[in-house]
């Protein structure tokens, strides 16, 4: 409806992420940067980058820039970038690592974790885990 929205391009990004499309993944990453108003030559350099990384060492080389990224930006984030962290790990099969940030999460009470970890798909690697249950069952008790 408002192709200038730029909170619908960065869930398109985490679509495209998802599905593993990540040339449009970062296709909407410049998009986000122009959008929310970034400095054009760092958003520039920043996809540059991710094109790179994802055509020297595929999806690996992606996530390993994103990270790259994410822990750039920590200090900005708000709160967003534990999770932004955990998808990250999780992506590169560093499973024990996503649980030490998600244990963290819960224990600072993250809010954004109430939402994303039930049925995020970004989490799914992690689903299978006994920890991914202990940490859901701590999370949202239910009452007996």
């Amino acid at each position: 409806m408002d192709p200038n929205f730029g909170h619908a391009h960065q869930q398109l990004m985490a679509v495209y992420e998802q599905n593993g499309e990540f040339d449009k993944a970062i296709e909407e990453r410049q998009r986000t940067g122009n959008l929310a108003g970034e400095n054009s030559q760092d958003v520039t350099r920043e996809v540059n980058s991710l094109r790179k990384a994802y055509a020297e060492k595929g999806a690996r080389g992606y996530w390993l820039r994103r990270l790259d990224r994410i822990r750039a930006d920590a200090s900005r984030a708000h709160g967003r970038t534990p999770m932004a962290l955990i998808k990250g790990y999780t992506r590169l099969g560093n499973k024990d690592e996503a649980f030490r940030l998600l244990e963290k999460a819960l224990k600072d009470r993250l809010p954004y974790l109430i939402w994303s970890l039930p049925a995020n798909p970004d989490f799914d690697d992690l689903r299978s885990d006994p920890r991914y249950a202990n940490l859901l069952r701590r999370l949202v008790p239910r009452s007996e």
